[in-house]
């Protein structure tokens, strides 16, 4: 039952942000996929299936790992501008690794890790370029859907 519900919860929230990046853009889809809708269910069957100390664990170390993902988008969005997808892919990749390998070293509970996730999130959206009006294309197609 718990692996059905896993395998079912997931794929129609991923679909729903696919319509509304298609319907509203890529700044709503971004902020509806900022929303514990996918960590919440997770967290919720590593509490059933390890407990609920496991899962307090699990969830600071989820809310310290906004870190991490900060790592990841600051530097794909700067290393887009100046090479192709893969190689910004990539730059983003090893900095969420550096970002992962420093909350690794960290002892945190609760409170530490809410208050890397609160200075990351607070810090940022000034580390992002600057850009003026961008075109973005919402025909997304329904193969791109579909993936």
């Amino acid at each position: 039952m718990q692996f059905t519900l896993k395998l079912t919860l997931v794929p129609p929230f991923l679909l729903l942000l696919s319509l509304a990046a298609r319907r509203f853009g890529p700044r709503i889809a971004g902020w509806l996929a900022g929303l514990p809708f996918v960590t919440g269910p997770i967290l919720f069957f590593i509490a059933i299936e390890n407990g609920t100390a496991f899962a307090a664990n699990a969830a600071s170390s989820s809310s310290a790992a906004i870190f991490a993902s900060i790592c990841f988008t600051v530097t794909y969005s700067h290393m887009s501008l100046r090479v192709n997808w893969m190689s910004a892919f990539c730059a983003g990749l090893i900095a969420w690794m550096v970002g992962a390998s420093i909350l690794a070293h960290l002892a945190l509970d609760a409170i530490p890790g809410a208050l890397i996730s609160l200075v990351s999130l607070l810090i940022a959206p000034r580390l992002f370029p600057k850009l003026g009006d961008v075109h973005v294309d919402r025909n997304i197609s329904a193969w791109q859907i579909a993936v």
